[in-house]
């Protein structure tokens, strides 16, 4: 019954949507427990489900598409959220970190802007105004036993950093203010862009 459940879950209608930057949203069972012998059928099963929706997606819709799964016997909790990461493409700093990165690119290859389901430090940035993404050298296997990081995209990557510097040092006078501290946060710290 868990499972049809989770089969459930993965087919409601914000589970199925893409964006600009998302093929779709994260669903991913993490956990399954219940029982206490192998030869009985348990009485009770938890799903423990981590749910990435697309920034884009109202929390209160997916909310609502996610309690529709509580049939009797179900209990569906929200252990945890955090607003999503989100910065505009629009935004100076990223702009200016794009073309950096741009001419340090090997063969002309254009550098796409992606999202990722993941998270990172960023989001406390975010959390306090400050725009924040990911960006770094080529490579693959993050996080597994394959992962790897191509040796010569270091050098463009370090070079693309300091490029992004210069130019934001170069512009200091037109980004000044344009981090700006979200309400409720503390107005009296120091907010030096360098």
């Amino acid at each position: 019954r868990a499972m049809d459940i989770y089969d459930r879950l993965k087919l409601l209608p914000f589970g199925q949507e893409s964006s600009r930057f998302y093929e779709r949203p994260s669903i991913n069972l993490g956990r399954i427990s219940g029982g206490d012998r192998i030869n009985q059928v348990p009485e009770r099963c938890v799903l423990d489900v981590d749910i990435r929706f697309l920034p884009e997606q109202p929390v209160e819709r997916v909310r609502e598409e996610l309690m529709s799964l509580a049939v009797p016997g179900c209990r569906v909790v929200e252990m945890f959220r955090r607003p999503p990461a989100k910065v505009s493409t629009k935004d100076p700093f990223l702009q200016k970190l794009q073309a950096a990165a741009q001419s340090h690119m090997a063969g002309g290859e254009e550098v796409r802007l992606v999202g990722r389901d993941g998270t990172n430090d960023g989001t406390y940035f975010l959390q306090r105004g400050i725009p924040s993404v990911e960006f770094g050298p080529i490579g693959s296997g993050h996080h597994g036993p394959q992962e790897k990081v191509s040796v010569r995209s270091l050098r463009a990557y370090r070079l693309a950093l300091l490029d992004f510097l210069h130019s934001v040092a170069a512009d200091a006078e037109s980004l000044a203010g344009r981090v700006t501290h979200p309400a409720g946060a503390q107005r009296n710290e120091p907010r030096e862009l360098l």
